[in-house]
């Protein structure tokens, strides 16, 4: 159930970035120090990035975050800046239209993380069944959200 609550997540996102496809910009090749992307996330038009947020996603390569953004085949988190800074370049995006209560956003790389940490093999860790089901109930609410725009 973890597996799957986070596969809708990244599907929505996937979505959104199909749906408001914009283009990185900057240079695919490139990379950047965890402070330059913090500064850049903390610059992003989008009302619902908090300083948590920044923090968490600071730590994607750029490259992924491009490669999230024109082939929407990476992971959770990298979908997730990507999401981000398309919804920067576009003032139709579902992102500009819902408050950061609605969103919660620092929410989706938890769930990232706890369906990794509970997900795997070698952590050898069990999931809690009652954050299971409350990341599930997340999960299914958060895209919910997005029903009028799909």
């Amino acid at each position: 159930l973890m597996t799957e609550s986070a596969s809708l997540i990244e599907a929505v996102l996937k979505w959104l970035l199909e749906e408001w496809p914009a283009e990185p910009c900057w240079p695919k090749n490139g990379n950047w120090s965890r402070d330059d992307a913090l500064t850049e996330l903390r610059s992003l038009s989008v009302m619902a990035i908090d300083d948590e947020v920044a923090r968490i996603l600071a730590g994607q390569a750029r490259r992924s975050v491009a490669n999230a953004m024109t082939n929407r085949d990476q992971p959770l988190k990298a979908l997730l800046a990507g999401v981000l800074f398309s919804a920067n370049a576009r003032e139709d995006h579902p992102f500009h239209r819902l408050s950061p209560g609605q969103l919660q956003l620092a929410q989706l790389p938890k769930l990232a993380d706890y369906r990794n940490k509970v997900g795997g093999h070698a952590s050898g860790e069990r999931p809690d069944k009652n954050n299971v089901l409350e990341y599930s109930k997340f999960a299914v609410q958060w895209m919910a959200q997005f029903e009028g725009w799909y």
